[in-house]
């Protein structure tokens, strides 16, 4: 059965992805709790999942990045770790510095 908005997807393991992206810069006292609504509603394929496997390019503090991104034998890996490694495939792409001198 296609997902509704975007009729040519017919599964959700699709590899076309619908014409969507959530970008967003997410600051450090709702970030856990995002990314756990993120994580849930993607499991349940809900919010902008029901579309399909839409991309997230997201930004936070370092700490909560290295946190995402641990590795299984990291002392920073922890349950968020788990479950965003469970259903994405997180990666520290880039550090954006704290202070640009001009």
């Amino acid at each position: 059965m296609p997902f509704p908005c975007f009729p040519s997807a017919s599964h959700w393991l699709d590899d076309r992805a619908p014409p969507a992206h959530v970008i967003g810069n997410l600051p450090f006292n709702i970030a856990s709790p995002l990314i756990i609504k993120y994580l849930r509603e993607m499991s349940n394929r809900a919010g902008p999942w029901t579309c399909g496997r839409v991309p997230l390019t997201l930004t936070f503090q370092l700490e909560v990045a290295r946190r995402l991104c641990s590795p299984i034998d990291n002392e920073s890996r922890s349950r968020i770790s788990i479950m965003a490694q469970m259903y994405t495939d997180p990666r520290l792409v880039f550090v954006i510095p704290g202070k640009l001198k001009i």
